[in-house]
């Protein structure tokens, strides 16, 4: 179909090409945590479903995954999505793993953007036996990596998901630890160190016309007002955004602002 008709990234091509979409599935076959043997067209299904890649092609195309899989193994490489595969086979095999690096206190920024992988991570970053201290820190509002399989109900429910029981990522046969409760403590920033408080209002009634149950909090920017109303401009296209920023700047030149 037309989904093939250009083997790598091409302007002329209108949607992917067929490097990118044999690069996604075999993602997505790592990524089921599955020895290579198990891995079906129901693996990747959600890939393929909608456009004009057939069972069949998907299915000749998992058959060339054990071959990628045995190339990379031969060269001694690992891609991407080997490295959360591979960390959690050692960790189900090895439960107690981290404990030798003795880790007291873990911060984790941005966690608005998790998976269900890395969930699964700090859980086991939760067992340690030196840890003191952990702490995550996101805004979901400003979750945007849902493409990549994140979510921020991970940080919305933090405490649910900490506790949950273990689950395996990888193909291991393991028996998986037990996962004890612990009280999570809920804290809201809402001091501002970084711009005016136009811009977080313009902000914060942006995010009330989202139409979600979600309170919007309320920022207070330390360093006050600055007396003017932001404008928001609006471009058909990045190169008009690019040419405008430019002629913005020229103005602010002109007026006086060191470049």
């Amino acid at each position: 179909g037309n989904s093939f008709l250009h083997f790598i990234p091409s302007p002329m091509a209108k949607g992917r090409s067929a490097l990118e979409i044999v690069a996604d599935i075999f993602s997505a076959a790592k990524k089921s945590g599955k020895e290579i043997d198990d891995v079906g067209y129901n693996d990747v299904a959600d890939l393929v479903i909608g456009t004009d890649i057939s069972v069949q092609a998907t299915n000749k195309i998992l058959k060339l995954f054990k071959k990628y899989d045995e190339q990379l193994k031969e060269r001694g490489l690992v891609d991407f999505d080997d490295q959360e595969i591979l960390s959690f086979r050692i960790l189900e095999d090895h439960p107690g793993y981290l404990d030798k690096y003795g880790y007291q206190y873990v911060i984790i920024d941005e966690f608005q953007d998790t998976s269900l992988t890395q969930m699964e991570f700090v859980k086991y970053l939760k067992l340690m036996k030196s840890l003191k201290g952990l702490a995550v820190v996101g805004d979901p509002a400003q979750a945007i990596y849902g493409f990549r399989n994140t979510s921020p109900e991970y940080i919305i429910h933090f405490e649910t998901y900490l506790n949950r029981p273990f689950q395996h990522i990888s193909a291991s046969r393991s028996q998986l630890p037990y996962n004890p409760e612990v009280h999570v403590q809920n804290v809201e920033l809402t001091k501002n160190f970084r711009s005016y408080q136009e811009i977080l209002d313009l902000g914060e009634a942006i995010l009330k016309c989202n139409g979600k149950d979600e309170e919007v909090l309320h920022v207070n920017a330390q360093r006050g007002s600055s007396g003017i109303r932001p404008i928001v401009n609006g471009y058909v296209s990045t190169k008009d955004e690019y040419a405008d920023i430019v002629r913005i700047a020229g103005l602010l030149h002109e007026q006086g602002t060191a470049w």
